[in-house]
């Protein structure tokens, strides 16, 4: 009895990025489960505090690991989170134009030129995170 307390005071005080997911009620006993996909979800993974935060570690790491060199961080940032590299030159170059891009918009907004470098990192870090092939594994 006092597992199934517990059990759903953890279902019912959950993070709120697990709240947006369709997690199964500990009471609910299936042999299958249920496949679906939410626009909760999809907009948490964009939006979150949380998946900022662990985006911006991410960043972190690939700099640590990577160093400078954009591309060099494009492509370890595409092995760490997808198990592969890029498909082809052609994606690294557009993820370097969207690094760039970013980079330049927030400097236009008032950052230094380091913090806007690490900012757009971020950014294609929670690109990568938000990935379907990231999300989903086959």
């Amino acid at each position: 009895m006092v597992t199934a307390v517990h059990g759903g005071a953890l279902y019912l005080n959950r993070p709120r990025i697990m709240r947006m997911t369709e997690i199964p009620k500990p009471q609910q006993f299936t042999n299958i489960g249920q496949h679906s996909l939410v626009p909760t979800q999809s907009l948490v993974l964009m939006n979150d505090e949380f998946v900022a935060e662990q985006a911006e570690h991410f960043a972190r790491r690939v700099v640590s690991q990577a160093g400078a060199d954009r591309e060099a961080q494009v492509a370890w940032a595409m092995r760490i989170a997808l198990g592969r590299g890029p498909p082809d030159e052609s994606r690294i170059t557009q993820a370097v134009v969207f690094l760039e891009s970013q980079r330049q918009r927030m400097i236009d907004e008032g950052s230094s030129p380091d913090a806007a470098t690490d900012k757009a990192l971020a950014d294609f870090c929670r690109v990568l995170i938000n990935l379907s092939e990231f999300v989903y594994v086959d």
